[in-house]
C-alpha cells in the first residue's frame, strides 16, 4: 500500500471484500475504480521479480574475489596501523612507570598523581581495546561479509522474512518509488 501506482501516476489503495467464505485482498486505483487487482496475483507477480534480481554465482565470485582483494591491502594497512599503537601504547606505559616511580620517591605530590594516572590509564585501555580490534582476524570479518553476499542469491526471502516497513523501504529504494503496474 503506498508503493504500487497504476499507469494513471496515482497510488494503488489495498482493499479487501468478502467473498461467500473468506475475504479476498484488492488493490485499486481511485481514479480507475472499476479495476480490482486481485492481491494474490499481483504478489506472485511481484515475487517473479524479485526472484529476477537474484545474483548470479558468476556475479557472487566476482564479489568475493574484489572483497578479498580489499580485505588483503587494508590487512596491509592494519599491520602498520598496530604498529603504530603498540609503540604508543609502550611509551603511554613508559609514562604511567615514570609517573608511579615519580610518586615513590615523593618527585610528586598526591594530587597530580592521580590526575596524571587516570590520564594514562585511560590512553592505555583506549588504545588496548583499538589493537584488540585491529587485531580481529580476517576470518572473522570475512565470514561476516560470505553471509550478506551469499544472501543475495536470494532477494526473495530476504524480503519475505522481512517486516512491512522494511518490505516499503526495499521497494521504494530498489524501485525509486516508481514500481508502477
Amino acid at each position: 500500500r503506498g508503493v504500487l501506482k497504476c499507469h494513471c501516476g496515482r497510488c494503488f489503495t489495498a482493499g479487501n471484500s468478502k467473498g461467500k467464505n473468506k475475504y479476498y485482498w484488492y488493490y485499486r486505483c481511485e481514479t480507475h475504480k472499476t479495476a480490482n487487482l486481485p492481491a494474490t496475483k499481483l504478489h506472485a507477480q511481484f515475487s517473479e521479480i524479485l526472484n529476477e534480481l537474484n545474483l548470479d554465482d558468476r556475479i557472487i565470485s566476482a564479489i568475493e574475489k574484489s572483497i578479498k582483494d580489499k580485505a588483503k591491502a587494508k590487512l596491509k594497512i592494519t599491520e602498520g596501523e598496530i604498529a603504530t599503537k603498540r609503540k604508543e601504547l609502550a611509551n603511554i606505559t613508559g609514562k604511567l612507570e615514570s609517573l608511579e616511580e615519580k610518586y615513590i620517591c615523593n618527585g610528586i605530590d598526591r594530587e597530580t598523581y592521580f590526575k596524571w594516572k587516570v590520564r594514562y590509564a585511560d590512553e592505555q585501555g583506549a588504545l588496548s581495546s583499538l589493537i584488540a580490534q585491529l587485531e580481529q582476524p580476517i576470518s572473522k570479518i570475512w565470514q561476516s561479509a560470505y553471509g550478506y553476499i551469499q544472501s543475495l542469491t536470494n532477494i526473495s526471502g530476504i524480503y519475505e522474512a522481512s517486516g512491512i516497513h522494511q518490505k516499503q523501504a526495499f521497494v521504494k529504494i530498489v524501485f525509486k518509488n516508481e514500481l508502477e503496474y
